[in-house]
Order: structure tokens, then C-alpha cells, then sequence
């Protein structure tokens, strides 16, 4: 059975039909990235299957349930977690405070016990906490542990958002332009870092990615889109190489 999957999935804006028809499947413990020029319509995709917008017709699968149409609070307590093409981080908190956003989901104290700090919620705080760490140690962010993350650099604060989808420990985790704004060195180090998490840390990944470097070194299977639809599907030689790809997407930078 397949871990997330779409069928005949739309999603319009008015008169303008952003994702027109998308059926996909991702397997557990695949990489799956999705491509195509701006505009394609990948991140609205992505923002439907996550709960941002409903859809305006078709159906989205998660563990052989139906979660079409619920919110992006409701899917993330699925086990679904997103990072997002802009950066998306409380600024003037601190790199552990983010992180230990990413729990939320696994909250199980009341307000009152909380707020009256009883057994329970210490207990959940303490393990928050170890598992918050054990992120701040597998993505080496020791040392800006205790900094604002207005402060941080671009490439630190990608990785902290980063750490942040990690903190809900997900069964899959989207990655929306995860390499850019990157320097080559800090996009191998990502590479490293995905295919560790599909392949040692039992995360599935989708990701919408231009860097064609990263795809082909880390992608199971590839999805390219143009104008809302899927054009082409398989591995990523298969997909580089199709003629519609290259048509519309691989065309101009190959000319």
C-alpha cells in the first residue's frame, strides 16, 4: 500500500485551474521528488496534499486513509511534517524554542496540568526535550542552540526549519526547495542528510527541487509537472530525458 497518494486531485483559483488531475503514489521509503518550471503548479500540490487549501475535487490518501480536505493541524498529527519555500520560523525565538514547536503534535498534557507544571507535563517537557536535542545533534546545531534565529545565517535557518519537521518525528516529510539559496557544499550535506533520513531514520520524502544535481543523486522516482499537470513520470534519467521534459523544463538550460 502506498504511504501518500492522490488521485484525480484538482485544485482551482477561481477561473484557474492550478492542479488539474494529479494522481501520484509514494512508497514507503522512497525519495520522491517532484519537478517542473515556476508556476507548474508543485507547490500547490504540495500545499493541498498538506491541508493548506482544500481541494477543489479528487481525493488524497495517508496510510490507507482518507484525509482529503482536512486541515494542515489535522494532517500534521497524521505524522505528515513540511518545510516551506520561504522560511517559515518564529524569527525572534531561539533555535530550541522552534524546534520544540515541532512536538506539538505529540502533546498529550492539559493546559491545566501545564500551567500547574504536574507530573505529566514535566515528564512530557523532559522528553520533548531529549528529542529536540537528538535533532540539534544529527543536523550539528550545537552551537547556535540558544540563538535568535533572526540572527542566523540563510543556510543555518534552512537547516533549522528543517530540524524543526524532524522535532515531529514524521512518517513522511515534504521538503519544498530544500536546496535553495544553498552553496554547492551546504546542498551535498542535504543530500547526505535525505538519503539518511529515507534510508536509516525510516522517513519517506517528497520534495520540489530545481536543482537537478540533487534530484538525480538522491530521487527514487520522479514527477514533473507543467501547467498543473503530471507530463512525465519514472526514474530520474527517464524523466530528464523525456521530450516534454526537455521541452518545457530542461530545454533552456541544456540550450
Amino acid at each position: 500500500m502506498s504511504l501518500l497518494s492522490t488521485h484525480n486531485l484538482t485544485r482551482q483559483f477561481g477561473g484557474v485551474a492550478a492542479v488539474k488531475g494529479v494522481s501520484m503514489a509514494v512508497e514507503p521509503g522512497d525519495i520522491f521528488a517532484i519537478i517542473g518550471t515556476n508556476g507548474a503548479g508543485k507547490t500547490t500540490l504540495i500545499n493541498v496534499i498538506s491541508g493548506v487549501f482544500p481541494p477543489s475535487s479528487g481525493t488524497v490518501g495517508f496510510k490507507g486513509a482518507d484525509i482529503t480536505g482536512l486541515g494542515a493541524d489535522r494532517v500534521a498529527g497524521r505524522g505528515l511534517a513540511r518545510t516551506f519555500q520561504n522560511i517559515e520560523l518564529f524569527e525572534h525565538a531561539s533555535v530550541l524554542d522552534n524546534l520544540l514547536l515541532g512536538r506539538y503534535r505529540h502533546r498529550r498534557a492539559t493546559l491545566a496540568e501545564e500551567l500547574l507544571f504536574l507530573p505529566r507535563a514535566r515528564k512530557e517537557a523532559l522528553a520533548f526535550r531529549e528529542s529536540v536535542e537528538e535533532v540539534i545533534e544529527y543536523l550539528e546545531l550545537e552551537q547556535w542552540r540558544d540563538s535568535t534565529v533572526s540572527n542566523l545565517p540563510y543556510g543555518i535557518r534552512k537547516q533549522v526549519e528543517l530540524g524543526r519537521a524532524l522535532a515531529s518525528a514524521p512518517e513522511l516529510l515534504i521538503l519544498d526547495e530544500p536546496a535553495s539559496g544553498l552553496t554547492p557544499e551546504e546542498t551535498a550535506d542535504l543530500a547526505y542528510l535525505i538519503r539518511d533520513m529515507a534510508r536509516n531514520r525510516g522517513m519517506t520524502v517528497v520534495m520540489i527541487e530545481h536543482d537537478m544535481g540533487l534530484v538525480g543523486g538522491v530521487a527514487d522516482h520522479v514527477m514533473a509537472m507543467n501547467s498543473g499537470e503530471v507530463i512525465a513520470e519514472g526514474s530520474a534519467a527517464h524523466v530528464q530525458s523525456h521530450p516534454a521534459v526537455l521541452d518545457c523544463y530542461l530545454g533552456t538550460q541544456a540550450a
